[in-house]
């Protein structure tokens, strides 16, 4: 008979910090990340920064939140997968400022470029 997997001191610190702050295992979490091919559910990167992988979820403000304002035991409906840090951050600043300043920022972002007419340069 197999002998089920014993869990590092690293992780069942991790699977302790999924479940007080998501509710979820540790187990569920690889589940779900390799479910998503292992890849950023936002913009498919196989690299995360140096904090690693972030787990995606729906805040529910002015509900339950902790001092760094996640959502405690938010339960696996209100995830949305796994990300990178760059995506979490770009979701931090979006659900922060609301979308429609975003989709402005998209829309001068993706103008082409224009020559600014009288314009001095030091």
């Amino acid at each position: 008979s197999k002998r089920a997997h014993t869990l590092t001191t690293e992780e069942r610190e991790r699977d302790h910090g999924l479940y007080t702050k998501y509710g979820i295992s540790l187990r569920e979490f690889e589940a779900m990340f390799n479910a998503q091919g292992q890849l950023c559910a936002c913009c498919g990167t196989d690299k995360p920064d140096v904090r690693g992988w972030f787990v995606d979820h729906k805040h529910k403000l002015g509900e339950g939140l902790t001092q760094n304002r996640t959502v405690a035991k938010c339960g696996t409906a209100d995830i949305r997968g796994v990300v990178c840090g760059r995506c979490n951050a770009a979701i931090g600043l979006i659900e922060t400022v609301g979308a429609e300043p975003v989709l402005k920022f998209i829309k001068y972002r993706l103008q082409p470029e224009v020559v600014a007419m009288n314009l001095v340069v030091c």
